[in-house]
């Protein structure tokens, strides 16, 4: 949605939503330890996550399903409506949600869901990174985003870079990122267009 993250961090800016202090102040110490994440909002509920979507424009909502006032499901119906680019990400042990993210999907929203906030994609344990030639580089990113869903793809430039990055597990010099995104552009994997946004032909 809105830029994301800190000035030159790449970091994407999460809001999320429940109604259980003790779930907010855990993932809050969570995504602390997390460089591509940062929490710029917390909602009680549903009707605050709506509101809070719209003036601070995160990149990521994290949603809990069943709270007060509104329910999850609502409250992104509200949010996709506003802000179609949002990434919603429902957070639910409960089966049957797979319906609604993959019709989500069908209307080019962005969307997933995990049973629980510390299996998220991106909190998930570490991968562990070989060492790739310079040269193969490119080609090594272009596997590792064809193994990614389109919705789950980073769309703007900063985003991308912070993901090549942690696609060599973060060891490459910032040149060096940025050179590997310059291949991919050149060869035609991925165009960046209005406002830094990203999009790949794969």
């Amino acid at each position: 949605m809105g830029v994301a993250g800190d000035e030159g961090t790449g970091a994407d800016e999460a809001l999320f939503a429940d109604d259980h202090a003790i779930v907010r102040k855990g993932l809050t110490m969570l995504l602390a330890t997390e460089r591509d994440m940062k929490v710029v909002g917390e909602a009680l509920d549903g009707q605050e996550a709506v509101e809070k979507a719209g003036s601070l424009k995160p990149d990521v909502v994290l949603m809990d399903l069943v709270m007060p006032r509104m329910d999850g499901i609502e409250a992104t119906r509200k949010i996709t409506e506003a802000h179609p680019e949002a990434y919603v990400h429902f957070v639910s042990k409960d089966k049957g949600f797979e319906v609604l993210v993959k019709h989500m999907k069908s209307r080019k929203l962005f969307a997933d869901q995990a049973a629980s906030f510390a299996s998220l994609r991106f909190l998930a344990a570490k991968a562990e990174f070989k060492v790739v030639p310079p040269a193969e580089r490119a080609e090594h990113v272009i596997e590792r985003l064809r193994k990614q869903t389109p919705a789950s793809r980073p769309r703007k430039k900063r985003t991308l870079l912070s993901s090549v990055a942690a696609m060599f597990g973060k060891k490459l010099a910032a040149g060096e990122v940025e050179s590997v995104v310059t291949q991919l552009i050149a060869n035609g994997t991925v165009a960046v267009g209005e406002n830094d946004g990203v999009t790949y032909s794969l």
